[in-house]
């Protein structure tokens, strides 16, 4: 019996120490994994936007109906007359604005339109690398606009 008896106790001290073993990996993992995740503070610095998207009429009227912080810029006035442009149609809460520095720094999302959306492309490019938000622009312009029959 004393055999066996010592058998079960050398068997119930390496079950011990085999417990004891995990329990120590287990700690070391929390101490040095993953309490220093659960402390580490996010950087939630702003980032400028790096590229701009180009958007059909339909995916503009949906972003102008959703969007809370939209600035919607007619650019135009680069390529003629921007008062006479503007007056004779624009897009709904549509801005006049020629000058893409008067933008930097934004952390509004802005949609830039021109007649058919090459200027408008420009302009974007301007604007990326200066401003937080998204950018878009009106692929067609303010051409493909009218031709969809959106508002104006």
């Amino acid at each position: 019996m004393n055999q066996r008896s010592d058998g079960i106790s050398n068997e119930s001290a390496f079950r011990k120490i085999a417990i004891l073993i995990i329990v120590i990996i287990i700690a070391i993992a929390v101490v040095f994994y993953v309490l220093p995740q659960l402390l580490k503070e996010e950087d939630n610095t702003p980032v400028f936007t790096s590229t701009y998207f180009n958007k059909t009429p339909e995916e503009a009227y949906n972003i102008i109906n959703t969007t809370k912080n939209l600035t919607v810029i007619d650019c135009r006035g680069l390529e003629g007359c921007s008062i006479c442009q503007f007056n004779k149609g624009h897009l709904p809460g549509a801005e006049l604005n020629e000058n893409p520095n008067s933008l930097f720094n934004s952390t509004e999302d802005i949609l830039v339109y021109s007649v058919d959306g090459t200027v408008g492309a420009i302009y974007c490019a301007d604007l990326v690398g200066h401003v937080y938000g998204k950018i878009y622009n009106l692929a067609g312009g303010y051409d493909a606009w009218v031709a969809a029959g959106f508002p104006v």
